[in-house]
């Protein structure tokens, strides 16, 4: 079986080094490594041209979509393992993902690097705290993804259409159509959270943007869109009767009780005020982004139908 590592990067001077560290202390070796480049400016391709690893690099100007696409497309091997480049692999990541047991699509696990209590509190917001019994109770990421060739050929690639959540739309993908996928959250992948809420904001804004121009997730969009505008009704309605607040902030304590069972499951830091405080910003950041960003993708997605297939 040989393993082509798909890897596409763009201005990554400041992580490159610790990704290819980790690609090279793996226990098993891919037969080649294929990085896109999408345009960087910041020496990223001379980094990679230092390290002594089997390396196919190629510089296309192109969303992360058409990189992998690029990628894939140039691999010889038969079973494709995908990550990001702002990434560490455990040790046994390679090994234990390419590990398809008659599977044609291994989902792997991730985990946050947390540096502080604001990765803490930004990593509780995330809805990634949920169970790995059942691939369909998993979010699926291609920071930690493998599959036979043949799925990416059959199934048209990744959209390029998207500029963002195009991981989320071939997920989707495969989980419908005739392959098999398999959940193992041992191989591990660790990821760098944002710096700072405006580019949480940002990062969120551009998610659900992509949500929006593909069409997906729309139930639980209206379900947020829909708890906000009955916020505002609620308020509005306390002006002539405060008693309207009584199920207003009863709606608040539920909402936001998952991000602090989340921050205590993690247990990094003990809950305090200032960690109540990061995760409520947070939640607002997030989801007025998400809201936003929904809008702005399915608003695109009407003006130009012709990007979605």
């Amino acid at each position: 079986m040989n393993v082509s590592l798909i890897v596409t990067v763009k201005n990554e001077a400041d992580t490159i080094r610790s990704f290819l560290d980790s690609v090279a202390a793996q226990t098993r070796q891919p037969e080649e490594i294929v990085v896109v480049d999408g345009g960087s400016t910041d020496g990223t391709m001379s980094i990679l041209s230092e390290y002594p690893l089997n390396m196919i690099l190629e510089t296309r100007p192109s969303n992360i979509a058409a990189g992998r696409n690029v990628a894939i497309s140039q691999a010889s091997g038969d079973v494709i393992a995908v990550t990001d480049a702002g990434c560490l692999l455990d040790r046994r990541w390679l090994e234990r993902i390419t590990d398809l047991q008659g599977a044609d699509v291994v989902a792997g696990g991730y985990a946050p690097v947390i540096n502080g209590l604001f990765d803490a509190c930004q990593y509780s917001m995330h809805n990634i705290f949920r169970s790995t019994d059942r691939i369909e109770n998993f979010a699926i990421s291609s920071r930690s993804l493998a599959f036979r060739k043949i799925v990416w050929e059959e199934l048209g690639g990744y959209p390029e259409w998207l500029d963002f959540s195009e991981d989320t739309y071939f997920h989707n993908r495969i989980l419908a159509s005739r392959f098999t996928i398999r959940l193992d959250p041992e191989p591990l992948v660790r990821w760098g959270l944002r710096p700072d809420l405006k580019s949480v904001g940002r990062q969120f804004f551009r998610y659900m943007r992509g949500d929006g121009k593909a069409g997906q997730h729309t139930g639980r969009h209206l379900a947020r869109l829909t708890a906000y505008l009955a916020g505002l009704i609620l308020v509005c309605m306390s002006f002539t009767n405060p008693l309207w607040l009584m199920p207003l902030a009863l709606g608040i304590v539920v909402y936001f009780g998952q991000p602090v069972a989340n921050f205590r499951r993690l247990g990094v830091y003990p809950l305090s005020l200032r960690a109540v405080l990061w995760m409520a910003a947070l939640l607002i950041v997030m989801d007025m982004a998400k809201m936003s960003g929904y809008v702005s993708g399915l608003v695109a997605g009407l003006r130009d139908s012709s990007i979605r297939p």
